[in-house]
């Protein structure tokens, strides 16, 4: 639950008779005053109330909320109340805390609520008794008033706040303030949520459940979603799914009558330890919201928020009494075993390969433990996981390669070796019977000190095949290449230093940095023009004209309000730009004026008069350009 950050709202007014006391006290003191008269106010003593806000009646698959508060007493602790069946919870309890503090007339007054909100949707109809909520306030248990909230078939379109089932309840004494309306703006566990799904609710030790995570949104946002504080799941093995696409396919949903987005954000597999009823404890979520619309979202931060997912729980059955050779392989499974490469020769390396597939829990399989001949030399078995995590468990194979080396020569046999799996469909254990296999060992050509060398590297890791010279990604120091690199990076720091030198000389002359950007401003607002060619004469006009006197005013530093047609003439001929220049841009402009009193442009099109403005404020940005240089 996200506990929003406190608000203070100071509000304050004062009588006209007061303005003169109030002007000859300095701002420092009267800023300072003011801090202490709100963190003083809430020493004295204030009205403490309860009150409970919620509708009478709504209507069938309608979302409501009902809004508890307490006004001016510390809240330890809040008791939520057991909501019926045909009531459904869908967020909630949040917490919202508002504070305000208010001077008039010299009178200072204050507040401070707390608001717990629980949201719900009517499934059912009928007449809903909700018992009452408690709280702990002070050391002292308070209990609210009980509800009746009446669910209609035919007030499926009444909105909940038309018909408030509003109360208030005093405390130490008793008050009649009103409730309190105002909530919080921001997204709350009603529009934005999550939820998990468990596969099963009822299984055996060691057999998959899928979780399902899912979010929901009520609202049109732009949603980035990333998993915070990860619980501890005691007595459970997770593997979590990874998605094929970053991003969730997102569906339409409609909930309690009102539209919702949603869609997959996490799955995992978790394969119990233990049996008995567990609990998988939730996950936060933390989430950056912020408008759907790419315009509003570039002009806004995101906000962020966390949701957490309610525990579920799922009863673990124990497995049946287990056979001998059971090494807790559980699902459908499948098995094989091979000799790689045929019989090894004697003081040769021979491998025993056996391969389980199928669907279940491979990750988590014991190596069985095979019989070998008593003359023949083993090493722990290699694994090699090529199983892969997806909403049916763990599905492909795994892969245990048992080494041994062959000591003596003569017939040997490897015996038929049993693996044993117990199925969740039919509640069976299962026995794969590994075939026998015989062994001729003929003398080999190497001795027992050599392979006894190649089984040394192996224990520790080292692998004996010879390799490669390691490849250097940088040039040899001194070579050709280094060199080159090396100038290339000094001419380059070279330029950056200069680029920069340039860049801010240029930022620090402010009057020629202003000059710059006048046209630049001024092209802006003659594109604006260009938009409006089908609008009316003199709309059209205004624009033209106030582009000229943009660039005018950003240019020579003076004010809109300043600029005349003697004044332009003026900085033109100080700036030595030419009489016939001068005479275009003021002919412009006395056209523009005529058009604005007249509504009708006459003698020339809107196209040609646009054309001729740009030609003008391009001539006029290259003869300012060319006289300060």
């Amino acid at each position: 639950m996200i506990m929003p950050n406190k608000l203070i709202t100071i509000y304050t007014t004062a009588e006209t008779h007061s303005n003169a006391i109030t002007r000859s006290v300095p701002m420092s003191v009267r800023r300072l005053l003011l801090v202490l008269l709100t963190l003083l106010t809430p020493l004295s003593s204030y009205t403490q109330s309860i009150s409970v806000q919620a509708p009478e009646r709504v209507g069938k698959n309608q979302d409501f909320s009902i809004v508890y508060t307490v006004r001016n007493a510390n809240v330890e602790s809040f008791s939520a109340p057991h909501v019926p069946a045909g009531l459904t919870v869908v967020g909630g309890p949040s917490r919202q805390e508002e504070s305000s503090t208010s001077i008039i007339n010299g009178n200072v007054s204050s507040s401070r609520s707390v608001s717990y909100i629980i949201y719900l949707v009517a499934t059912a109809a009928g007449t809903y008794n909700i018992p009452p909520a408690n709280f702990n306030i002070q050391g002292h248990l308070v209990q609210t008033k009980s509800l009746s909230i009446k669910v209609d078939n035919s007030a499926a379109n009444q909105s909940p706040a038309q018909t408030p089932h509003s109360m208030q309840q005093g405390m130490f004494p008793p008050s009649a303030m009103p409730p309190s309306s105002s909530l919080s703006s921001e997204v709350t566990e009603r529009d934005l949520y999550f939820t998990v799904t468990a596969s099963q609710t009822t299984v055996y030790e060691q057999q998959a459940v899928l979780l399902t995570y899912r979010f929901y949104c009520g609202k049109n946002l732009g949603l980035s979603v990333g998993t915070g504080q990860t619980p501890d799941f005691k007595d459970m093995v997770t593997i979590d799914i990874e998605n094929e696409s970053k991003t969730p396919d997102v569906t339409q949903e409609n909930i309690g009558g009102r539209p919702f987005k949603t869609g997959i954000v996490k799955r995992t597999l978790i394969f119990p330890q233990k049996t008995g009823t567990i609990t998988i404890p939730g996950i936060t979520f933390q989430c950056q919201v912020q408008p759907a619309d790419p315009f509003g979202a570039f002009f806004s931060t995101p906000s962020v928020l966390e949701r957490k997912v309610k525990d579920i729980q799922i009863n673990v059955q124990p497995l049946p009494q287990r056979p001998v050779a059971f090494g807790g392989a559980v699902g459908q499974l499948q098995a094989k075993a091979e000799i790689v490469g045929g019989p090894p020769k004697t003081n040769e390396l021979g491998t025993y390969r056996l391969t389980i597939s199928g669907v279940g829990n491979l990750k988590l399989i014991t190596p069985p433990k095979i019989n070998f001949p008593k003359s023949f030399e083993t090493y722990e078995p290699r694994i090699t996981d090529n199983s892969k995590a997806d909403d049916a468990g763990c599905t492909g194979n795994v892969v245990f390669e048992y080494r041994f080396v062959p000591r003596e020569v003569g017939n040997f046999t490897i015996p038929e070796t049993p693996f044993v799996y117990f199925d969740p469909a039919d509640k069976t254990y299962h026995t794969i019977a590994l075939q026998a296999i015989p062994l001729n060992i003929k003398q080999g050509e190497r001795s027992a000190s050599e392979v006894d060398k190649e089984l040394e590297l192996m224990r520790s890791d080292i692998i004996s095949e010879p390799q490669d010279e390691p490849k250097h990604l940088l040039p040899k120091w001194g070579s050709p290449l280094y060199i080159f690199l090396l100038l290339a990076i000094i001419a380059a720091f070279v330029w950056v230093y200069k680029w920069l030198g340039k860049n801010l000389e240029i930022r620090s002359d402010a009057e020629g940095w202003r000059r710059r950007k006048s046209g630049k401003k001024a092209s802006v607002r003659l594109r604006k023009a260009e938009q409006l060619l089908n609008e009316k004469d003199d709309i059209f006009c205004a624009e033209i004209l106030k582009a000229f006197k943009v660039y005018i005013a950003e240019h020579y530093n003076i004010g809109v309000g300043e600029i005349s047609k003697q004044k332009i003439e003026d900085l033109l001929t100080e700036d030595n730009v030419e009489p016939a220049l001068r005479s275009e841009l003021l002919g412009m402009l006395d056209e523009c004026e005529q058009v604005r009193f007249s509504g009708v442009i006459s003698n020339i099109t809107k196209d040609e008069m646009l054309l001729k403005a740009n030609d003008i404020m391009n001539k006029l940005i290259n003869a300012n350009k060319n006289g300060k240089q």
